[in-house]
């Protein structure tokens, strides 16, 4: 939805349309952040979870179940970490293709290009 929007961005020429798109957009970043949020807790719930089963009988730091435990546990960290970095990089694309977009139709209206305060948003 993220990528469909940033595009249909890219068209509009209203301004009307172009900030209902905004707003989706910002809804589904939003909504992207409470689900990354949600899961890093899960994350730290899984680590605290793999140190209270150290106190199981046969459990203990080092066994088997304790070092697939906590593969598993760093496996999906690093996945987590890797899409929060994708999704980040994906934001800043989005931001600067917005900036530049806002830039061009400044230039067009105005015959004069913006200055930093007028392009950031």
């Amino acid at each position: 939805p993220i990528l469909t929007a940033n595009e249909e961005s890219k068209a509009v020429t209203k301004a009307s349309a172009m900030k209902a798109i905004k707003q989706r957009m910002e809804k589904d970043i939003d909504e992207v952040g409470k689900i990354a949020r949600m899961a890093k807790t899960k994350v730290d719930e899984l680590e605290k979870d793999n140190l209270s089963n150290r106190q199981k009988p046969g459990c203990g730091k080092g066994s088997a179940v304790d070092r697939s435990r906590e593969q598993t546990t760093g496996a999906v960290k690093k996945k987590l970490k890797e899409r929060m970095d994708d999704f980040q990089v994906l934001r800043e694309s989005i931001r600067q293709e917005y900036r530049e977009v806002v830039e061009r139709r400044v230039f067009t209206v105005t015959g004069n290009r913006p200055d930093e305060e007028c392009a950031s948003f």
